[in-house]
């Protein structure tokens, strides 16, 4: 079964490089929640998996137990645009998030405005990601991360 999805993933899972599927996914986001310019929202889960024989301490992540660290970006409709599942889980979000082929193209990107992706507070602010306000305190901050 995992075969077969892998096999057939790219031909669903696409991030939007084309200029009208990314205008169309901005004026998704916009429509459902009137955040301008936004390609996707990012974020990682870890996925319980059985420990395996070689290795296991590897796949041991934060939270205790055995799994794969798996990133993944949907668009407005939260449809998967992106799919990391390759990385044990102790590994840190930050590093699979800039090891992801969407990173790469959206800094090259990043000079021309191309668009937004939303993230968690994990990462770091760059031209091209947006996170909370940690401590918002102001209106325009909590308006932000609203």
């Amino acid at each position: 079964m995992a075969k077969a999805l892998s096999r057939h993933a790219p031909k669903y899972i696409k991030f939007p490089t084309d200029e009208t599927s990314q205008q169309h996914i901005k004026a998704e986001f916009y429509d459902f929640a009137g955040f301008p310019d936004v390609l996707g929202c990012v974020d990682g889960t870890q996925i319980s998996i059985v420990a395996p024989a070689v290795n296991e301490h590897i796949l041991v992540c934060r939270k205790g137990f055995h799994s794969l660290n798996v990133q993944g970006i949907c668009d407005a409709k939260m449809c998967f645009i992106n799919v990391v599942a390759k990385y044990p889980g102790n590994t840190d979000d930050s590093f699979i998030w800039c090891d992801c082929s969407v990173y790469g193209y959206m800094a090259e990107k990043a000079a021309s405005g191309n668009g937004w992706l939303l993230i968690d507070s994990r990462y770091p602010l760059s031209p091209f990601l947006m996170t909370p306000v940690m401590n918002a305190t102001t209106a325009a901050d909590q308006m932000y991360n609203k």
